[in-house]
């Protein structure tokens, strides 16, 4: 995949189409570590301050039809899964080998668990794969032939593994809540007739057996929680807008937003509103209650932002400009057979071969300055940002605004569940 420049005055697009956009927070369980996914890859923070070294989305097979899904685990490993399985990253987000137990076709949705080392994803219809080891290896977890699933999200409580599954039946477009549990156990649980334009997002934390459910309606998106009990349904947003969702691990603040539809923060029941961000393309909390963003990277100012006191002020953690490089990885990781698992063959677990042939066009497409140009050579290291929030403000630097109505215009490109095109992570 090449990367075009600038065209009539507005921000460049990919080759693929895509506009390079922030479209998601990923952190480890501690919150200790935040990478971003991107249209075009992972940005990994850097050691020494805001700024990212780039894997590119290629590593793991993105194109135009099939966009690349992130996920972190609660130790820290980040998984990416494309149009042709997926890979696991060690070693400081190199060592790219492939998922084991995935078979090499698409990999549509994955999610983590927030406090365990539990990996669920799906590929084809009718089947949902998990891994126990961290990502390591992954096996068969539920079926129901002829779906496919609109959301996964796992039961937070107890050691056993269960997991709540939204399947979108393809032959008539009818959708059906399971509870899945170790054994294959399988339980049909209460919908209603607006179920097939629902979205699993996840369970609601410190509320057992209470899900929260994204209603993706023809002119407005609903924010909903349902108690899988008894179908019990409750409104807690509701926006012309694609609405993204974001909770405490102890559930006492809650997060909703969109490119066009405010930033609210629900304190304790309490909403309040906020006006310091100008899109809103994901949220994160971390265990801490410190409030992550994917924003706009250019009217405000960073692709990627904290917030210590619930979005009122915000600190930028870097913008695509401050891209240092290409991650430096040298090797394909340890436990890599050549020739077995997608090592050889041209495939590119070499995150400096695979991606630095795209870097020269990423520099030209940001406008990189020419220090931020060298593959980076500090072995891939990649700390915590820092503590606190020194110079925060209310919305960070204004940046440029480019394109900003065709950028609201395409809030709604992204696809909805049941078309066959996944969500990025």
């Amino acid at each position: 995949m090449a990367l075009l420049g600038a065209a009539l005055g507005s921000p460049a697009v990919l080759a693929h189409g895509q506009f390079p956009l922030p479209v998601g927070v990923l952190m480890d369980g501690d919150g200790g570590h935040v990478v971003v996914a991107a249209t075009f890859g992972a940005l990994v923070p850097t050691a020494d301050g805001p700024g990212y070294h780039w894997i590119c989305e290629e590593l793991a097979g993105g194109d135009v039809v099939n966009a690349v899904v992130w996920a972190m685990t609660s130790e820290g490993t980040l998984l990416a899964g494309g149009r042709s399985g997926g890979l696991r990253f060690t070693q400081d987000y190199c060592g790219a080998t492939r998922l084991q137990g995935v078979p090499r076709e698409r990999v549509r949705t994955m999610v983590t668990h927030p406090s365990r080392p539990w990996v669920l994803l799906s590929t084809g219809p009718g089947a949902v794969l998990r891994s126990l080891d961290d990502g390591r290896t992954f096996a068969l977890f539920a079926a129901l032939p002829g779906a496919v699933p609109a959301g996964l999200a796992f039961d937070r409580r107890g050691d056993t593994p269960r997991a709540w599954i939204l399947w979108r039946v393809l032959s008539d477009g009818h959708a059906e809540l399971h509870e899945a549990r170790d054994g294959g156990a399988v339980l049909a649980l209460p919908t209603e007739a607006g179920a097939p334009q629902w979205e699993l997002l996840g369970e609601a934390p410190a509320q057992p057996g209470v899900l929260w459910v994204r209603d993706n309606g023809a002119a407005r998106d609903r924010l909903l929680q349902l108690v899988v009990a008894d179908g019990g349904i409750t409104l807690a947003r509701e926006a012309d807008d694609e609405l993204v969702l974001a909770a405490t691990p102890d559930g006492t603040r809650w997060a909703s937003g969109g490119l066009v539809a405010p930033l609210e923060v629900n304190v304790n029941g309490t909403r309040q509103a906020r006006t310091g961000l100008r899109e809103v393309r994901a949220l994160a909390f971390s265990p801490q209650r410190h409030l992550y963003v994917a924003a706009d990277n250019w009217n405000d100012g960073f692709a990627a932002g904290v917030s210590w006191d619930d979005g009122v002020a915000w600190r930028g953690l870097g913008r695509f400009v401050d891209i240092r490089g290409v991650l430096a990885c040298a090797d394909a990781g340890p436990g890599c057979v050549p020739g077995a698992d997608g090592c050889a063959g041209g495939e590119g677990n070499d995150v400096v071969a695979a991606c630095g042939q795209y870097w020269p066009a990423l520099v030209e497409l940001f406008g990189i300055p020419g220090d931020g140009g060298a593959v980076s050579s500090d072995g891939g290291t990649a700390g915590p940002p820092a503590r606190g929030c020194p110079g925060c403000s209310s919305s960070g630097d204004a940046g440029v605004a480019l394109l900003a109505a065709l950028l609201v215009a395409l809030r709604r490109r992204s696809a909805r569940p049941g078309d066959g095109i996944g969500r990025r992570a």
